[in-house]
């Protein structure tokens, strides 16, 4: 029953539903920033103030030529002001409120410390910064598909902190590039990029790799993640963030222990 209203939705009832999310734009819808639809009826590029978000640029410095995408390094440039602005915020006496209330808002409490407006302005402060994510993922990509508000997407943000670590400013950046890279680079993989990859062994050695990695790339990226995840998890309960932490305290060590080993000095005979 579902397929077939989806396929009357999109198909027949197409100028009574608008589509099948709703959302089809044609040239007399109102449109903000620029048309809704070119004179042929595609969907134009989306501007922001006369700039085109995918219009790629290129600029040549002696024998190199280098590329650059508008959208792209207009949402780079809004993430580090962003980025300092959080970390501003996390300094500040505020931020240290902030932080007090979410390690024990009861016993706050009983300090006498009303803690709803904290609360209230933690609230609105992430509201801000999910509109301009929002308002940056609008000015890129002009398509308003029904996934978007799948109970999926809002699951993939809280994945992302865990992953990358709660709690800090730099692990939702860390987890959010760790699963886009996933989504975006690691689903390309296919089995004739396993080939190229192991071509350097035998026949059937080569293709029993490719057998046995195959489930984990492409379209089961999902099943990698999942596995990773778990073992984040379990053993590094602070994200990819403990993990650079762990990594650099052994480094330190290490050189300490050089450090005095070397500096240990043998008696004269």
């Amino acid at each position: 029953f579902a397929q077939m209203s989806f396929n009357l939705a999109y198909s027949v009832l197409t100028p009574i539903t608008n589509g099948e999310t709703g959302l089809q734009l044609t040239l007399d819808d109102p449109r903000v920033l620029g048309v809704s639809a070119t004179a042929d009826g595609s969907i134009p590029v989306t501007s922001l103030f006369g700039l085109e978000m995918r219009s790629t640029f290129e600029m040549v410095v002696g024998p190199w030529a280098f590329q650059f995408n508008a959208g792209y390094y207009l949402c780079a440039l809004v993430l580090l002001a962003a980025f300092y602005l959080s970390i501003r915020i996390f300094r500040s006496p505020f931020g240290m409120m902030l932080r007090a209330v979410k390690s024990n808002q009861q016993r706050m409490n009983y300090t006498g410390l009303n803690t709803k407006p904290y609360t209230l302005a933690a609230f609105v402060i992430s509201g801000m910064y999910a509109g301009l994510a929002g308002g940056l993922m609008a000015s890129m990509d002009p398509l308003a598909g029904a996934e978007r508000m799948q109970w999926t997407a809002s699951g993939e943000v809280v994945l992302m902190t865990i992953l990358g670590g709660a709690g800090t400013l730099i692990g939702p950046v860390l987890g959010a590039g760790f699963i886009k890279y996933f989504e975006n680079i690691f689903s390309k993989i296919n089995d004739t990029v396993l080939h190229n990859w192991f071509n350097f062994m035998p026949d059937g050695l080569e293709d029993f790799v490719v057998f046995i990695v195959h489930p984990f790339i492409g379209k089961g990226w999902h099943l990698t993640l999942g596995i990773l995840f778990m073992l984040v998890v379990v053993f590094l309960p602070g994200g990819l963030v403990e993990g650079g932490q762990r990594i650099a305290k052994w480094v330190k060590g290490r050189k300490d222990k050089d450090g005095s080993s070397s500096a240990t000095k043998t008696p004269a005979e």
